[in-house]
């Protein structure tokens, strides 16, 4: 109705044409406003799926790295397969490099009696952290240990590592590596 009359009115025609310029403006402008909207939301869908399928991509490689690396306890095959050459190391004992990683730990992995007991492993997008309770030998009370890995393209690129000694004397009864169930 309004751009009826404004189309159709014997007054000044320069006057409503400037308000129709104005309507229509307003009008594209919201209508743009929407499509942006729109897209940002099928954007924000899209870049999701895309983050849940690295996800899952990425829980396969660390479960399977963990598999061989701590379980079999076969640093030599899981740094082939799954770390990069380029790999950075946070810990400060130990140098850059995927084979730096092999020559410090193929030693303590080497030795019969240490065990590592992975706990949980999880992983989101391209971060993935594995805990699990490690030991030096079975009259050891050893330690919890959080492994922190970025992986890039497949392959593990960077890694921290926080470890904390299980005390022979803890002051509350939740066990280290136990859920609570309330």
């Amino acid at each position: 109705m309004l751009i009826h009359y404004l189309l159709f009115s014997k007054k000044d025609s320069s006057t409503y044409g400037y308000a129709l310029l104005l309507l229509l403006s307003v009008l594209g402008c919201k209508q743009t406003k929407d499509s942006e909207e729109n897209m940002g939301i099928n954007n924000h869908e899209q870049i999701a799926s895309e983050q849940q399928t690295l996800t899952e991509e990425n829980r396969e490689i660390m479960t399977d790295f963990a598999d061989i690396f701590y379980g079999q306890k076969d640093v030599v095959k899981a740094f082939e397969k799954y770390v990069s050459e380029e790999y950075t190391q946070h810990n400060p004992n130990i140098l850059d490099g995927q084979q730096a990683a092999v020559d410090a730990l193929k030693p303590m992995f080497d030795n019969p009696n240490t065990r590592f007991d992975v706990k949980r492993i999880l992983v989101d997008g391209d971060l993935a952290m594995i805990h699990l309770h490690a030991k030096k030998d079975s009259t050891a009370l050893g330690g919890a240990v959080a492994d922190l890995y970025r992986i890039k393209d497949g392959k593990i690129v960077e890694h921290w590592d926080i470890m904390q000694p299980i005390p022979a004397n803890a002051i509350n009864s939740h066990p280290m590596f136990e859920k609570t169930v309330k």
